[in-house]
């Protein structure tokens, strides 16, 4: 169980596999968005050709939270800075931002949990070394994406894979 507080100290989140437990909610991650269970929605992801989640809609069409990011995945809009009516909404409908990863930004951490490793998008590099470091011998084993974080993604922190014009995910050979 990995156990994030991202609201407050008192606060956190729960993650059991695609099941998401905090104080207020219960819901199950999908790939293509989310079911909540405590209000019976189904939330739609609208993701760039990157993977990242942009916008997020309900079962209406209605956009419910929108995010713009650089493409390293830092942001430049927070998903709390939009509401539907105008306003601003402290509480995320969801933080998995870039690529799909969990943003940890809302005590100043602003890292993403990338399952085998954190990645720092300010700097643009991981925490650790690559644990298949000896699947890429001519790259740094700390660099997000082979420095290259508009055709490369690094969805897990593992493998690096290049993407095309059409966000279609094609073989990367070092």
């Amino acid at each position: 169980m990995k156990k994030y507080s991202n609201r407050s100290v008192t606060e956190g989140c729960s993650f059991y596999g695609n099941f998401e437990a905090d104080n207020k909610s219960f819901r199950l991650n999908t790939s293509t968005g989310y079911y909540d269970l405590t209000s019976g929605e189904h939330y739609q992801y609208l993701r760039n050709r990157q993977g990242s989640v942009m916008a997020v809609v309900d079962d209406k069409g209605a956009t419910v939270q929108r995010t713009g990011l650089y493409p390293t995945g830092t942001p430049y809009i927070l998903p709390c800075d939009y509401k539907a009516d105008g306003t601003n909404n402290l509480t995320p409908v969801t933080e998995h931002l870039h690529i799909g990863n969990h943003w940890m930004g809302y005590g100043g951490l602003n890292y993403y949990d990338n399952t085998a490793r954190m990645h720092d998008p300010l700097v643009g590099d991981f925490k650790s070394g690559d644990p298949k470091f000896y699947d890429y011998p001519g790259m740094n084993h700390y660099s997000f994406c082979g420095a290259n974080p508009a055709n490369i993604i690094d969805p897990n922190g593992e493998d690096i894979l290049e993407i095309n014009n059409m966000g279609e995910i094609i073989s990367y050979t070092p």
